[in-house]
């Protein structure tokens, strides 16, 4: 249970977080605005993961949290990413 925060920091940003990320560019104009929104909101989750990603590795590198156990987080995390685009680009 001691590295409950960050768990629940992975499941938070996977889950929870949504802003804007470059490869997410639409043409608002001839979008509809409920797909602008999902798309803000999809780019925000990405952005928020990636953000986490930069704090994990500075967590690591401060030796906050064990190497092992943040890079199991970060393996996740890109992989939730990778999910995020590939998910937008396909629908």
């Amino acid at each position: 249970m001691k590295h409950l925060p960050s768990i629940l920091l992975v499941c938070t940003v996977a889950i929870g977080c949504i802003g804007k990320h470059q490869a997410l560019k639409t043409d608002f104009i001839e979008a509809e605005p409920q797909q602008v929104d999902q798309e803000i909101r999809m780019a925000t989750a990405i952005d928020n993961l990636q953000d986490a990603m930069t704090w994990m590795r500075e967590d690591i590198q401060q030796g906050r949290i064990d190497a092992d156990l943040g890079n199991i987080y970060i393996d996740n995390m890109n992989e939730a990413e990778d999910l995020l685009i590939e998910y937008i680009k396909n629908k």
